[in-house]
C-alpha cells in the first residue's frame, strides 16, 4: 500500500464510479479496477458494492476510506511543512499540463534547465486545455502545454504537429469496402449513421470544422478523455473515432481511413500574449524547442 493507491481509493469512493474516477485519475479504466481487485484480495474482503450504475462503500470499505484519509491527510500537512522550509525564498513557476504525457515531459524541461534556475520552485496544475488557456490569459499561471488548436489571446509556440485520421469500427457495417491506405473526403463515404468519439474540445472543434467542410455530420459527439476507453469502445461496437494515425496499433478492429487535407492536432506551450518573457520562460521554452522530438499526447 502508498500514498498513490490510497489517492486512488478515495477518488473511486467519492466518484462512485471506476469511470469517473480513471478520468479524474488520467488513468485507464481497467488499470484502475485491477488495483481495485488487487486491494480487495489483499484486505480480504469487499471494499464496495454496486447499487445500481453506483459503488458503494461496504462496512469495511468505509473504516477503510477513514484511516486512508486520515493518512492522505497527514502526508499531505507533512508535505506541505516540509516544502514551506525548502521554499523559503524561492520564486513560484506554475505550468498547466492536459495530462500524464504532457507531465512527463514538462518534468524532463524543467529538470534540464532547474541547475540555472535553483532559486526557483515550479508548481502544476492540471486541467483541460480550454480552462488553462483562461488561467494563462489571467495571468493566473505562468504557462500550459497542450493542444494550442484555437487558444485565442494567448502567444504559442509549437512543439508537434499530428494530422488525424478516422477510424470507423469494422462492426459498421457498409465500411468493409473502404480501402485503409486511400484518402478520402468525408462525402466520399457511405451516407451511414455512427457514433463519433472523441477525446476532448479541441478535439471537437478540430472535427466540426472538417466535418461542416465537407457537409457530413455524424450522429453524435461522445465525450471520453480516457484513450483506453476510446480503443475499447471503437475494437468491439459500432462506432468511430478520430485520432492521431499514431494511434493505429491501438485499434486493430478498426479502418484507419486517411482523410484529404486532415485536420491537425497542434501541440505546443501557449503563454501570455503582449507581456515579455521572463529568464525562466525564456529558457523553458527554449529547452522545450530543444527536446520536442519526445513530446506529445
Amino acid at each position: 500500500m502508498n500514498i498513490w493507491e490510497l489517492n486512488y481509493f478515495i477518488c473511486i469512493a467519492d466518484q462512485k464510479s471506476l469511470t469517473r474516477a480513471a478520468e479524474k485519475l488520467f488513468l485507464s479504466q481497467s488499470a484502475l479496477s485491477q488495483y481495485l481487485k488487487k486491494t480487495e484480495e489483499r484486505m480480504g474482503c469487499a471494499l464496495f458494492v454496486r447499487n445500481g450504475r453506483e459503488l458503494v462503500l461496504t462496512d469495511a470499505g468505509r473504516i477503510y476510506y477513514k484511516s486512508a484519509s486520515e493518512i492522505l491527510n497527514m502526508a499531505n500537512k507533512t508535505m506541505e511543512e516540509i516544502n514551506a522550509l525548502n521554499d523559503i525564498g524561492k520564486k513560484t513557476i506554475t505550468i498547466g499540463i492536459t495530462g500524464a504525457k504532457t507531465l512527463l515531459f514538462t518534468s524532463r524541461v524543467v529538470e534540464h534547465i532547474q541547475s540555472a534556475f535553483s532559486d526557483y520552485r515550479v508548481r502544476y496544475v492540471q486541467d483541460e486545455m480550454t480552462n488553462l488557456c483562461a488561467q494563462v490569459k489571467a495571468r493566473q499561471i505562468t504557462c500550459a502545454l497542450g493542444a494550442i488548436n484555437f487558444q485565442t489571446g494567448v502567444e504559442s509556440v509549437r512543439l508537434s504537429s499530428q494530422p488525424l485520421a478516422l477510424y470507423v469500427s469494422r462492426f459498421c457495417g457498409g465500411y468493409e469496402s473502404l480501402d485503409s491506405d486511400e484518402e478520402m473526403n468525408i462525402n466520399s463515404f457511405p451516407k451511414m449513421r455512427f457514433i463519433l468519439l472523441h477525446a476532448g474540445t479541441v478535439h471537437r472543434q478540430l472535427v466540426d470544422r472538417y466535418f461542416t467542410e465537407y457537409g457530413y455530420t455524424p450522429v453524435i459527439f461522445a465525450e471520453s478523455r480516457d484513450y483506453e476507453t476510446i480503443y475499447n469502445t471503437v475494437n468491439t461496437s459500432p462506432v468511430a473515432t478520430i485520432a492521431s494515425v499514431s494511434h493505429h496499433g491501438n485499434m486493430p478492429d478498426a479502418h484507419m481511413i486517411r482523410l484529404i487535407h486532415p485536420p491537425k492536432y497542434e501541440l505546443g506551450i501557449i503563454y501570455p500574449e503582449h507581456e515579455p518573457l521572463s529568464p525562466y520562460l525564456k529558457a523553458f521554452i527554449e529547452a522545450a524547442v530543444e527536446m520536442r522530438g519526445s513530446f506529445g499526447e
